[in-house]
């Protein structure tokens, strides 16, 4: 009997931990009802002394046979052969045994889902907790998270801190994209002599010491800092790189001196303000297998001949600003040679009609989109007449500077180029209202940015045209001095104008400056040099525009 009672009370002790409040059912059998009965006058009795019974005596319990099953079930984690109430289900799992962390027959509350923001500031801790703040420093995995936080301009900085920075920083091209690195090779030179007059110095006040070849030192050194300058371009991944003041022996020895991966992944090449010839532009050139876009400013020494010998067919965008001996014949070349050329700017002073006809080639024609041609003085209205006859499939253009240009230039351009989306008109002062008028009939569907900048016969009337331009984007009148109130007050019915310049207009006045409030679509406004612009119509127009307009002035 006592063996039936010790039992009882282990069964019953787990019984009340784990079903603590739970009713069975009563549909047992007669049997079931017997084993209960006794299993109630023993559970009657004390346990541990004063102790409380563990379950209530208002409570039907169960029988001598199931807590015997329970426990070896119990065991082997099943419990199938208790048959509880539906109403206390949500306490067992699938397959019957207790579920475990409720409390007052309830589950505990699931956590929503944690926002980006939780997850990184848990990581962060996480880490801090496994290592000292020392150490963090030198972890890898925490020091790649942590570069993601700065600029690229701001990780050139970080990888002169050690050495395991820099290898880290230059071991992910990720960090280094749209970045282009840059060679001045005019301040390695005069590194050069400097380091030479140095060593020069030296030796005449230490005679008695070994003279070592002056020349060969200063040589040595310099080639150690170009060899640092290629290895730390080479191993950022760079497909870009500019060179200021670079000559044909720089370009020699950039090509010998680079790793043939760098020089096969170069796309983009930009010389500036070098003295090259058309030998080194040829070296340059035929070492860049994949070169896609080429920029050639201030190179005087370059003529029309290198443009037929060292185009790469596979450029897609050339740029040529402010190189002397640009003329017609480069025009030519340009067009016979370059197939899958997409944008061209020029800025040639001896360009003239005759080159424009060279763009009625079937190369140019099709894939030529882009085309900017600054100062160039002697293009007149029959060569932008010609051009526009042989480029209809353009989408920017731009004649800044182009003084010879008028209104019957800009008629035919307005009824030739349908798809126009960018004009640039900039410093045209033979342009009036009249092309506004053509530009606004014939362009008005596709026409985003207008610049009119040093426009000077630009009035009210013209304004009244460009204000019934649904699509325009982007408006300058940058130093148009005719340009008044009412012609401002017209384009305040625009809903497309998001950036207006009226830099350097000394007509405008408070009054029409003010009107300005009406053009709620409005993210930039350009007011440097405007009279009017005083600091109290400035808080004025910040108060009443959108948040997120820039005043600039």
């Amino acid at each position: 009997m006592s063996a039936e009672v010790s039992f009882t009370k282990r069964a019953a002790q787990e019984l009340s931990r784990c079903f603590n409040g739970i009713t069975v059912r009563q549909n047992r059998s007669k049997a079931q009802s017997t084993a209960a009965n006794n299993a109630d006058n023993t559970s009657q009795q004390p346990i541990n002394g004063n102790q409380k019974p563990l379950i209530n005596e208002s409570t039907q319990l169960i029988g001598k046979t199931q807590l015997t099953n329970y426990v070896n079930n119990r065991s082997n984690n099943s419990c199938h052969n208790l048959n509880l109430s539906p109403k206390f289900n949500h306490k067992v799992t699938p397959n019957g045994t207790p579920r475990r962390g409720s409390r007052n027959g309830l589950l505990p509350p699931q956590a929503p889902p944690k926002t980006w923001r939780a997850r990184r500031k848990n990581y962060l801790l996480n880490v801090q907790r496994a290592k000292y703040i020392d150490e963090l420093w030198s972890d890898n995995k925490f020091l790649m998270k942590f570069f993601t936080y700065f600029s690229p301009i701001e990780r050139c900085l970080l990888a002169q801190v050690c050495k395991t920075w820099q290898t880290l920083l230059y071991s992910d091209h990720r960090f280094w994209r749209h970045l282009m690195p840059v060679l001045f090779c005019d301040e390695l030179r005069r590194e050069k002599s400097l380091t030479s007059a140095a060593s020069d110095q030296q030796i005449v006040v230490n005679t008695c010491g070994p003279q070592l070849g002056l020349p060969n030192g200063a040589d040595f050194v310099i080639n150690e800092i170009k060899a640092n300058l290629y290895y730390s371009i080479d191993v950022r991944s760079f497909d870009s790189i500019g060179m200021f003041g670079a000559t044909d022996g720089d370009i020699v020895d950039f090509t010998s001196k680079t790793r043939p991966t760098l020089l096969n992944r170069l796309t983009t090449v930009s010389l500036r303000n070098s003295s090259i010839s058309d030998k080194g532009l040829e070296v340059l050139l035929s070492s860049l297998s994949s070169l896609l876009k080429l920029e050639l400013t201030g190179c005087n020494e370059i003529t029309d001949s290198v443009m037929w010998t060292a185009l790469v067919p596979k450029l897609e965008i050339l740029v040529i600003m402010d190189c002397i001996n640009i003329s017609d014949e480069t025009v030519a070349a340009i067009c016979q040679m370059l197939p899958n050329l997409k944008k061209l700017q020029i800025q040639a002073y001896h360009v003239t009609d005759t080159s424009m006809a060279y763009f009625g080639s079937t190369m140019a024609r099709e894939n030529l989109r882009v085309l900017m041609l600054h100062h160039c003085w002697e293009l007149s209205n029959q060569g932008v007449a010609t051009l526009a006859h042989g480029l209809p499939n353009l989408h920017t253009l731009s004649l800044s500077g182009c003084s010879k240009v008028s209104d019957d230039a800009i008629e035919v351009i307005a009824e030739q180029i349908r798809g126009l989306r960018y004009l640039d008109l900039s410093w045209c002062p033979r342009v009036s209202d009249a092309s506004l008028e053509y530009i606004a009939c014939d362009l008005s569907d596709t026409l985003t940015h207008l610049i009119l900048d040093r426009c000077l016969h630009i009035t009210c009337i013209g304004m009244g045209y460009v204000a019934t331009m649904t699509r325009l984007y982007h408006l300058s009148l940058r130093w148009c001095p005719q340009v008044r109130d009412f012609g401002l007050q017209t384009l305040c019915s625009m809903r497309s104008l998001k950036s207006l310049s009226l830099a350097g207009c000394p007509q405008l006045t408070i009054t029409g400056l003010s009107c300005l409030v009406q053009m709620q679509t409005l993210s930039d406004l350009e007011l440097t040099n405007c009279p009017a612009a005083t600091p109290e119509l400035i808080n004025y127009l910040s108060d009443n525009l959108p948040h997120n307009c820039m005043i600039t002035i």
